[in-house]
C-alpha cells in the first residue's frame, strides 16, 4: 500500500431503524485506481477487529480482519456475494445494495453513503444504511 495518512472518521449506522454513531481514527491511503480506509472497528461485538473500506469510482468493498472476518462488496443496483464468519462457522451471504454514493478517489474530506439490504440463506436479515465521513 502507499504512504498512510491519519485521519478522523465518523461512522453512522441504521439497521433497521436503529442508529448507533461512532467516532475513530484510522489511516487513508490513496492508489491510482482505488482508495482505502482502515481503522479498529469500536463496536465492542467485533472483538479485536479491523475495517477496511476500498473503493473504486462504481464499487466499495468492507474487508474485516481479526476476530470478526467479513468480506462483502457493494455495487449500486446489483447483486453481490459476501461472508461473515462467526465462532460457530461462516454464513454466507446475498447482498443488494439500493444506495451507493462515493467520493472522488482524491480530496481531504469525503463522505461514503451505502444502503443495502443482506440475505442468509435466502432470508432477509436486515436493511443498513451507512455514512462515513473521514477527514
Amino acid at each position: 500500500m502507499s504512504t498512510a495518512r491519519p485521519v478522523n472518521i465518523e461512522i453512522s449506522s441504521t439497521v433497521d431503524n436503529q442508529t448507533t454513531k461512532h467516532s475513530v481514527q484510522g489511516d487513508l491511503y490513496e492508489k491510482p485506481n482505488a482508495t482505502f480506509v482502515r481503522y479498529k472497528e469500536p463496536e465492542p461485538s467485533l472483538g479485536r477487529t479491523f475495517t477496511v473500506l476500498k473503493w473504486s469510482p462504481s464499487e466499495l468493498k468492507v474487508i474485516r480482519q481479526g476476530e470478526a472476518p467479513t468480506n462483502m462488496t457493494f455495487v449500486l443496483n446489483e447483486w453481490t456475494s459476501g461472508y461473515y464468519d462467526t465462532a460457530v462457522g461462516r454464513l454466507n451471504l446475498r447482498i443488494f445494495t439500493t444506495k451507493l454514493e462515493l467520493p472522488p478517489l482524491r480530496g481531504s474530506n469525503r463522505e461514503l453513503l451505502w444502503s443495502y439490504r443482506i440475505y442468509v440463506d435466502s432470508e432477509l436479515s436486515g436493511q443498513f444504511d451507512i455514512k462515513v465521513t473521514f477527514f
